[in-house]
């Protein structure tokens, strides 16, 4: 899904706030994790 959004962009597809903002916490989930290790 995380790469699927710039392929859309690209694609010239519209995209939701509600994807964005999806990708955005599954960023920061990510970088969570990866911060306390």
């Amino acid at each position: 899904p995380l790469f699927a959004l710039p392929l859309a962009v690209w694609a010239g597809e519209r995209i939701s706030y509600r994807a964005v903002i999806g990708v955005i916490m599954a960023l920061a989930g990510i970088w969570l994790l990866f911060s306390r290790l």
